[in-house]
């Protein structure tokens, strides 16, 4: 087996008191269109540092913001702190932030040897409030940061009026507001400079890259000049001041292109969650949603709960004790210990009461319900605990006799326990929420991964009159020296499928192995190819292994790999045995299709693969770079072996 596709750790065990696995905040959307922009961006002449991408993702940017000039850089508090720089804001003067916003652009105030000043809140955004930053102007301020709250837009004309009269630059940090738009105009267009962000926490992502945006030309200029390391536009290879190296890459930049071509999509994505937290949440007592502002369109970049009886943070942990991800909406920045507390009533109020739920762009219904249940349980019950909620099934037998429901499905399981079906999780009847869908199915399986790997489980089939099993490798089975010494040899005999050296057989199955044993190899399953009657202690002799894993829960599907056979095995063994185990996983298991990957140079295994039914889905390149001694990387996998480049086939088949 190759190490690398071990399935990886699992979010949470199965089994009673615990849901089946983490409900993540905020997933990334990654499509084919983002793989090959990048794949685009690396192939160039300029390589990481191509320019055309760079400035086509500007120009994209400046569209659809509504401004004249972009310019990205390397992260968005170099963004901050290149605006204010700009603006001339130095040592001494006084910057008005929220409290409410990213300590990004604190920290560029800080970096720019100016002084914070925290403002409140509005009670009903959460945003900036503008008779708070009037109050706190004095003869220093020099600046209003403007933030808006996970996608709703402050109002801006109400802070660009503040600014106009008491002659302060404005800075709208639009991070968290992409793609919304307040009194008619975009989210990035107003004040004299904007900020955006593309990290992991943002609607449009890149892997980290920030974006300052204003429609003055001379403002851009300094600010290019400072974040170029100070080169001028007569002789770009001559610096006349020391300034900052805050070049963005290209691939960082076709990425985010990419991803801009989906800003319709993922903006709906974003709309749906809240839509279904809305029908799950809106008419719960105690709680309320995401305000809503009459003419204004919320990019919903994060939904989140106010909470009457406040309490976030602990109510934070008991979500988190059900495996769903949330925290706290805000911090204020004046309780950080970098500063002194203000007085700012709101602010310290929202940060008690806000709670941020999941809201990926792939949150599922069944998840929504999950959510929604353990919040409605939490506030009836507040000193419910997680026991009973999401409690596995069993109705094990030895010889596979376990059924579990597609992820589509979301009626339980009716079947009595020992009919050779696995019911659904079921909660406790004083508890919450019942699992169902992909989370009952991925609760299912973890709890039957868990009980196999520990009693056993037995394939039985026939191949050419001659009786044969697949026998799952138990945890306490993973220590018998027999079975062990077994696993290394058939390694190092076969190392070359595994793209691994000989020499360090022992190593990866003792790896591998010790994987297998822990929580962390739950859906990590092998099984070895015994043949019955035979003249071994066990009265079988092991003919060979193979092995399921890289479970993606989701779509139903696995990943078919470790398929190795002793030296004169029958032939046509390891087809049958592969046939075994399809049968299992469509009956048993509920997958859908199985992947297989293999080397490209491999013809008999594509041969056989394709005889199989597989489909060839890509091509990845293995392509080796040197490195010191005179050895060779191939990116994602071990040195080990030193032929010509090569490429990995991925290939499917529906069961």
């Amino acid at each position: 087996m190759d190490e690398k596709n071990v399935a990886p750790a699992p979010r949470a065990a199965s089994g009673q008191g615990t849901a089946p696995y983490v409900v993540a905040l905020n997933n990334a959307s990654v499509t084919q269109s983002e793989i090959a922009r990048a794949a685009e961006a690396l192939a160039s002449a300029g390589g990481v540092r191509s320019v055309d991408a760079i400035h086509a993702f500007q120009r994209a940017v400046a569209r659809c913001a509504g401004r004249q000039y972009a310019y990205a850089v390397s992260g968005g508090r170099a963004a901050y702190f290149l605006a204010l720089r700009a603006m001339g804001i130095g040592p001494g003067d006084e910057v008005l932030l929220p409290e409410g916003a990213d300590f990004a652009p604190a920290a560029a105030v800080l970096h720019c040897g100016a002084v914070p000043v925290f403002c409140d809140l509005d009670p009903t955004t959460f945003t900036v409030d503008a008779q708070s930053a009037a109050a706190r102007i004095g003869p220093r301020t020099r600046c209003l940061l403007a933030a808006h709250m996970y996608g709703l837009p402050c109002d801006m004309r109400a802070l660009e009026d503040l600014a106009r009269r008491h002659r302060l630059f404005l800075l709208e940090d639009a991070a968290s507001g992409f793609g919304g738009v307040r009194q008619g105009r975009a989210v990035g267009s107003c004040g004299d400079a904007s900020v955006f962000t593309f990290t992991d926490t943002s609607l449009v992502r890149t892997g980290g890259c920030g974006m300052l945006l204003s429609s003055s030309r001379e403002l851009m200029d300094r600010a290019a000049r400072l974040g170029g390391e100070g080169r001028g536009a007569a002789d770009p290879l001559a610096c006349d001041f020391a300034g900052r190296d805050f070049a963005v890459s290209g691939l960082a930049a076709a990425v985010g292109l990419a991803q801009l071509e989906r800003l319709q999509e993922l903006l709906e994505g974003r709309k749906r969650v809240f839509a279904m937290y809305g029908q799950r949440l809106g008419a719960v007592p105690c709680l309320r949603l995401n305000p809503e502002i009459s003419g204004t369109r919320n990019s919903f970049l994060m939904p989140f709960i106010i909470l009457e009886r406040g309490g976030a943070r602990d109510f934070a942990h008991r979500l988190q004790a059900l495996k769903i991800t949330a925290r706290p909406a805000l911090t204020p920045l004046s309780s950080m210990p970098l500063f002194s507390k203000a007085d700012n009533p709101v602010a310290y109020a929202a940060a008690d009461r806000l709670l941020l739920l999941p809201g990926g762009h792939d949150l599922s219904g069944d998840e929504a319900d999950y959510v929604a249940g353990c919040v409605t349980m939490l506030l009836r019950k507040p000193q419910a605990t997680p026991a009973g909620i999401a409690r596995s099934g069993s109705g094990l037998s030895m010889e596979g006799g376990v059924s579990c429901p597609r992820p589509t499905e979301t009626a339980q399981s009716t079947a009595a326990p020992g009919d050779g079906a696995l019911p659904c999780p079921r909660p406790a009847e004083t508890a919450g929420p019942t699992l169902t869908g992909r989370l009952a199915y991925e609760a299912g399986l973890r709890g039957l991964f868990t009980r196999i790997k520990t009693e056993g489980c037995v394939l039985p089939f026939t191949h050419r009159g001659r009786g044969f099993a697949l026998s799952l490798i138990t945890r306490e089975q993973a220590d018998d020296p027999r079975i062990v010494h077994f696993l290394r040899a058939m390694r190092r005999a076969n190392a070359h499928m595994f793209l691994y050296s000989p020499v360090n057989a022992e190593e990866e199955i003792d790896n591998i192995l010790k994987s297998y044993k822990s929580p962390a190899g739950t859906a990590f399953l092998l099984f070895l190819i015994r043949e019955e009657g035979g003249q071994d202690a066990d009265g079988a002799p092991l003919w060979g292994h193979l092995g399921l894993s890289a479970f993606d829960f989701k779509k139903a599907e696995s990943t078919l790999d470790a398929l190795v056979l002793r030296e004169g095995a029958p032939k046509g063994l390891m087809g049958a045995a592969c046939e075994t185990l399809y049968a299992w996983c469509a009956k048993r298991l509920g997958l859908d299709r199985m992947f297989v990957r293999v080397r490209g140079d491999n013809t008999r295994a594509l041969l056989l693969a394709f005889a199989a039914g597989y489909a060839v889905r890509h091509r990845q390149s293995m392509r080796a770079y040197p490195i010191p001694q005179g050895k060779t990387l191939r990116p994602m996998y071990m040195p080990g072996r030193e032929e010509a480049d090569g490429y990995l086939v991925t290939a499917a088949r529906e069961l």
